[in-house]
């Protein structure tokens, strides 16, 4: 039986390929700066490097397209009302349209700014003052030089694109806002209360996974907008603890320096929890003091305690423990 011979495909509206072409236009003026800033600083922005190669490859793919129709296609192609089709390109003001200053959704994911080089990183603080966060997730806010929308974005050391070498020295995950049009970051940006429960459910999963940097990951982002929030404080602490304990099980021998910088992470978030909101039960005081006798630090840990022997809530049990430990 002869085969049958293929037939072309119909041709494509043009209007088609000057939609593509107008949609790439529009990802290349809203990801170009920002993916371009990330180099710069030593950052790879995912999502606007994503778009923006998604933006070139629509407006060369409309171009080929348009060629070959000027190529193949019947004088009619080229009716005088062709001409219209460069008009198209104005719609880029798009961006700056009242729509882009929407607040975003609540829990939205931020942009994804993953920090490589250790000098960059440690431009942004791992430990941030209560109030230091002020505009809030879930509402609108503008950038103070040019009154366009911040986006908001999460500055970190950790992921599948960083460096565990840079995690391991600087862990760093910190909410913040950037402005599209000059690539200017504030931080840390206010969370809602949602986003933080969001946030202490996934670092507990993990923790109890065996993932410690991904709990770390997690809770870092709550003790960096809510500074004064006990809960972050507590578990970002015993996530601590769990890595101490890691380490001195590991087959070739505990790193006293590396348990010594664990040993001061955790106390520094017990400490903090201790004056934080709610207040902490009397279990996290007798957990610092003992953390403290045990790394040596008798002094210390020993006011701790009796602070939790005078405490006339504290239970039985705890006071015992924290009587043994000062003996």
């Amino acid at each position: 039986m002869p085969r049958e011979t293929p037939r072309s495909p119909p041709p494509r509206p043009p209007i088609v390929d000057a939609v593509l072409a107008l949609i790439g236009l529009v990802l290349i003026l809203r990801n170009a700066e920002t993916a371009l800033i990330g180099l710069r600083v030593g950052a790879f922005n995912l999502l606007p490097t994503v778009l923006l190669v998604v933006g070139i490859a629509l407006c060369v793919h409309a171009f080929r397209s348009w060629r070959a129709a000027r190529i193949s296609a019947p004088a009619a192609v080229v009716t005088p009302a062709a001409p219209k089709a460069p008009a198209a390109p104005k719609a880029p003001a798009a961006p700056v349209a009242p729509a882009a200053s929407a607040a975003p959704a609540k829990g939205a994911n931020p942009e994804l700014m993953t920090l490589r080089s250790l000098a960059v990183a440690q431009k942004f603080p791992q430990e941030l003052p209560d109030g230091a966060a002020h505009k809030a997730h879930g509402e609108a806010h503008v950038c103070a030089d040019d009154g366009s929308a911040l986006v908001p974005i999460l500055i970190t050391t950790y992921g599948d694109f960083g460096d565990p070498a840079v995690w391991r020295e600087y862990p760093l995950a910190v909410d913040g806002w950037r402005c599209p049009k000059d690539g200017n970051i504030e931080f840390p940006a206010l969370l809602g209360p949602d986003e933080v429960t969001n946030l202490l459910q996934l670092g507990e999963a993990a923790a109890k996974s065996g993932n410690l940097d991904e709990a770390e990951f997690n809770f870092r982002r709550v003790t960096s907008s809510w500074p004064g929030y006990m809960f972050g404080r507590v578990n970002l602490g015993s996530v601590y603890l769990d890595k101490i304990r890691a380490e001195q099980a590991r087959p070739g021998g505990a790193s006293a320096e590396v348990v010594q910088r664990y040993v001061e992470v955790a106390a520094t978030q017990f400490e903090h929890a201790l004056t934080a909101s709610p207040p902490a039960p009397p279990q996290i005081r007798l957990m610092l003091g003992r953390l403290y006798v045990r790394s040596n630090r008798r002094d210390r840990g020993h006011a701790v305690l009796r602070v939790l022997l005078a405490d006339p809530s504290a239970p039985e049990a705890l006071k015992r423990e924290a009587q043994a430990l000062m003996t």
